[in-house]
């Protein structure tokens, strides 16, 4: 079987400054491993029993706990600013219920 392929005339610039590179070698190579791929992803998902509705609760648990993960940092950098602003506040003399007011606003805008 015969394949022609549409290179953009950027990458065939590119191309041509490794003469002695058999690039029909490397397209060959590179189908090779994708279908060795697919076969085994074909092969996986026809012994699996999971069903789509399964795949997708899976993919939004998976994302939830991924945007929880990332959420961490924000909230360590808080109870930081939590402790340093408690330090100061009893510094300065100031009422700590004036101090929570304030990082409760901090907090909330930052949410926003």
């Amino acid at each position: 079987m015969n394949l022609t392929l549409s290179i953009p005339d950027e990458l065939r610039a590119k191309m041509s400054r490794f003469p002695n590179i058999n690039w029909s070698g490397v397209a060959r190579q590179a189908i090779v491993e994708k279908m060795r791929v697919l076969e085994q992803m074909q092969q996986l998902l026809s012994r699996s029993t999971l069903t789509e509705q399964d795949a997708l609760t899976i993919g939004r648990e998976v994302k939830r706990r991924m945007w929880k993960k990332s959420q961490l940092p924000k909230r360590q950098a808080f109870q930081a600013l939590i402790r340093h602003s408690r330090r100061y506040a009893k510094r300065v003399g100031l009422r700590k219920s004036a101090l929570t007011k304030a990082l409760h606003k901090v907090r909330h805008e930052a949410s926003e």
